[in-house]
């Protein structure tokens, strides 16, 4: 975020960043969950999703990282979601399992948010 020439080249090429705030905040990258620059590089218009590093070494897992984006960041389910499936859609799997996994991905979600969303 300290280079918007940077920031925005990112985003303009859909260059996509795979991010663990858990291991950020433990590495001293950044002084904690609510001051991580995630939510704003998203903002921004920068792919960037959510990913653990290592979860034995960080003690924190990929739901840790996006409870952290929900609860530290208070980013929206919505705006998760779409973390979530950015992770998809820039992996390096082949169109039909990047289409299965996100068919796959969207019928958990939606029964997840009408079990405890509403």
């Amino acid at each position: 975020m300290d280079d918007p020439a940077l920031v925005a080249y990112l985003a303009e090429h859909r260059i996509p960043l795979e991010v663990s705030p858990t291991s950020n905040v433990r590495l001293g990258v950044s002084p904690s969950l609510e001051a991580h620059p995630f939510r704003r590089l998203r903002e921004a218009g920068v792919v960037a999703t959510v990913n653990s590093d290592d979860p034995a070494l960080f003690n924190g897992t990929l739901i840790d990282d996006v409870v952290a984006l929900h609860n530290n960041m208070r980013m929206t389910v919505d705006n998760i979601d779409a973390v979530l499936l950015d992770a998809f859609r820039v992996s390096f799997a082949s169109d039909g399992e990047r289409t299965a996994r996100e068919i796959e991905y969207a019928e958990e979600m939606a029964a997840l948010r009408l079990a405890h969303i509403g």
